[in-house]
């Protein structure tokens, strides 16, 4: 159990993960197979079953963990409630940035490309979790995309685009 959250939310956090695995799991089951996919061992459905499995067993860990260590899910005193509730609003602004970096990199995607968006992504994240050395903030992403972008485009053959506006200033420079 995380030190940082009262166990009520971590509950009902686990609560509805539970439900959406076992909704997901629901919906990977209905997915359509592909004609003489019978024949082979791992189908479209595989992972995200095998995700929902993972999800919703994980969810019960937390669960029965959550209940074991604290007989009653109750709140805690006034003065370790605020300091656990500011703590809570720390967590939940981290985590809206991060949500919102996430959507700025998929908008930006198309436009800057794999490596410059990704770069900037991760960049960005590492910082906002708390890291404050150069060479980590710079050196982690650039290692990272560029072992993707290597994994990706040269062994895989996945074409990672150079993004919009690289065409758009070769052309004007051309």
């Amino acid at each position: 159990m995380s030190k940082n959250i009262t166990p009520v939310i971590e509950f009902w956090v686990s609560v509805a993960l539970f439900l959406f695995s076992v909704a997901y799991g629901v919906g990977a089951i209905q997915l359509p197979l592909p004609q003489g996919s019978d024949s082979i061992p791992i189908t479209p459905r595989s992972i995200p079953i095998f995700l929902s499995f993972a999800g919703a067993f994980l969810s019960l860990v937390i669960i029965i963990q959550t209940f074991v260590s604290n007989k009653s899910l109750m709140f805690f005193s006034s003065s370790q409630h605020q300091s656990k509730k500011n703590k809570l609003k720390k967590t939940v602004f981290t985590v809206a940035l991060l949500l919102f970096f996430m959507v700025t990199y998929g908008f930006l995607l198309p436009w800057l490309g794999f490596l410059v968006s990704s770069f900037g992504f991760i960049c960005a994240s590492i910082i906002v979790l708390g890291q404050r050395k150069w060479y980590v903030f710079l050196g982690v992403p650039l290692v990272t995309v560029v072992v993707f972008w290597l994994l990706l485009d040269v062994l895989l053959g996945v074409y990672l685009g150079e993004g919009e506006l690289f065409f758009l200033l070769t052309e004007f420079f051309s």
